[in-house]
């Protein structure tokens, strides 16, 4: 019997709601597409290091202290937490 894996959306839409927040600019927000796969529980991490990283450096290039609190590092333990509840 396999056991389906647990991704929690809710959590991920909140952490976007809350880059978009910040991006403040309805052209430039990041959408739910970068995440709409099968394996996301086990690509996310690539999927924001190699492409939200990225784009956020890109348009805070001036500044870049407001990407950090969205780095793979700052936000993991918010999406594993919610997997482990």
């Amino acid at each position: 019997e396999e056991i389906e894996e647990y991704f929690p959306m809710e959590e991920l839409i909140e952490i976007l709601e809350e880059v978009n927040q910040e991006i403040n600019d309805p052209h430039y927000q990041v959408g739910v597409s970068f995440f709409l796969r099968e394996n996301i529980d086990e690509e996310i991490q690539d999927i924001w290091q190699m492409e939200i990283e990225p784009y956020l450096e890109e348009y805070f290039f001036a500044q870049p202290e407001k990407v950090d609190d969205f780095r793979w590092d700052k936000i993991q333990h918010r999406i594993s937490s919610a997997i482990n509840n």
